[in-house]
Order: structure tokens, then C-alpha cells, then sequence
């Protein structure tokens, strides 16, 4: 059974997609954290010792994982993407205080415009907790 892909996963890096459809996005996000910048080989049976098995934890996901990925190789990344949408995150929740753009572009070391493109894609997704990439 995957999941489906959450829309602001949609341009997020091939690995993180792949996972997160099928064992759920914060295994997937403990994946990614751990494996960045690697080439990661999902093995067909995941043996206890295997640091995924550390990861996934749960022994339904890890099957899934069998089932689903393995023999699949990755290269990993997506940690740079993770960081990107829990700062955006964090921008738009400052945007809902009515906190000034110019005052939060310097709280995060960019610019007000990049705050506004946030702020307009906030605006577009119709929702004031998620952000669309």
C-alpha cells in the first residue's frame, strides 16, 4: 500500500518522494537526515543489523520497504530541500503575526522579496500552514 505524495513534496528530490510514499514522510525524513549526500542500496531483506532497520523501526514499514524498494538504489539527498521547508515554515508563520517582511528577511538571512515570494505562495496554496514549492 503506498501513500500518495504529498503536494509539497511534489519537486522535493527523487529519494525523499520514493520514501515518504512508502513508509510515511517522517521515516522518510529520519532516512534522508541520515543517509544525505550517500548512495543508499535498499537491500530485499533488510537483516536486523542494517542501520535502515534502526530507522524504520516499525517491522510493517520495514517489509513495505522490502516489498516496495528493494534492490533499489538511491542518491540520497533531499536534507538541503528538509531545511528549505522548515525554515519556510517558519517565515510563514511569522508572516500570520503580521511581523514585517523586511524584519523577518533579516531574521533569516534573506531577502524581503524571497519573503514575499512566501508569503504569495502562501496566499495561493489558500492555506496559512503549508508551503507550496
Amino acid at each position: 500500500m503506498r501513500v500518495s505524495t504529498p503536494p509539497d513534496l511534489a519537486d522535493a528530490p527523487r529519494a525523499l518522494r520514493e520514501f515518504a510514499n512508502v513508509v510515511g514522510l517522517a521515516v522518510a525524513t529520519d532516512i534522508i537526515r541520515h543517509y544525505d549526500g550517500q548512495q543508499l542500496y535498499v537491500p530485499h531483506r533488510i537483516a536486523p543489523e542494517h542501520p535502515l532497520m534502526g530507522l524504520v523501526k516499525a517491522p510493517d514499514l520495514v517489509a513495505q520497504l522490502e516489498r516496495e524498494l528493494g534492490g533499489a538504489r538511491f542518491d540520497v539527498s533531499g536534507l538541503q530541500y528538509l531545511r528549505r521547508v522548515e525554515r519556510d515554515a517558519k517565515i510563514i508563520a511569522q508572516l500570520n503575526t503580521g511581523r514585517a517582511a523586511s524584519a523577518i528577511a533579516k531574521t533569516f538571512g534573506i531577502s524581503a522579496r524571497y519573503v514575499r515570494k512566501i508569503r504569495q505562495r502562501r496566499d495561493l496554496s489558500g492555506t496559512s500552514s503549508s508551503v507550496k514549492r
